[in-house]
């Protein structure tokens, strides 16, 4: 049934960046969907890098949910040290060119938009990665994928529109 549902993709940023998705990761993100009433949050982490000259974002590759992980309908914490392993490994093996961009989880709506927790997870988020330039985080919906990119060090936390 996921195979069509359609991700349609609403950016809300605040610095004139693209943000290039892999098919790979769009596939991953349908399959997650909260389609059915009992299906839970699922979360990952969001993998790949950016180019400066082109002033693009590319997201290339990102972790599904784990053993580990906790989820509920509408919550989730990733646990499952799977998700920076694959990080760690991806860095090492692309000489640093691909990395962590941030984290992507569903909501159980139509349209989503960040809660309150989202928000603050965000902001702590941000600040243990202080050496990235860009951060992204996405919320899959049933209808429309929610996508924030913050620029690094710039007071944006709470402007989501």
């Amino acid at each position: 049934m996921t195979a069509d549902l359609k991700l349609n993709i609403k950016f809300i940023k605040n610095n004139n960046i693209d943000v290039i998705i892999a098919d790979e990761v769009l596939n991953i993100w349908r399959k997650y969907q909260q389609v059915d009433i009992k299906d839970n949050e699922a979360c990952g982490i969001l993998i790949g890098g950016y180019n400066e000259k082109q002033n693009k974002i590319f997201i290339d590759l990102c972790t599904e949910p784990q053993k580990s992980d906790l989820r509920k309908r509408t919550f989730f914490t990733l646990k499952d040290p799977f998700h920076q392993k694959r990080v760690n490994d991806i860095f090492i093996s692309s000489q640093q060119t691909q990395f962590y961009l941030g984290t992507w989880h569903s909501h159980p709506e139509n349209y989503p938009s960040p809660s309150g927790i989202d928000l603050q997870d965000w902001k702590k988020c941000i600040k243990r990665n202080s050496q990235n330039k860009f951060m992204v985080f996405a919320i899959i919906g049933l209808k429309e994928t929610f996508i924030k990119v913050y620029e690094v060090g710039k007071k944006q936390y709470d402007n989501t529109n």
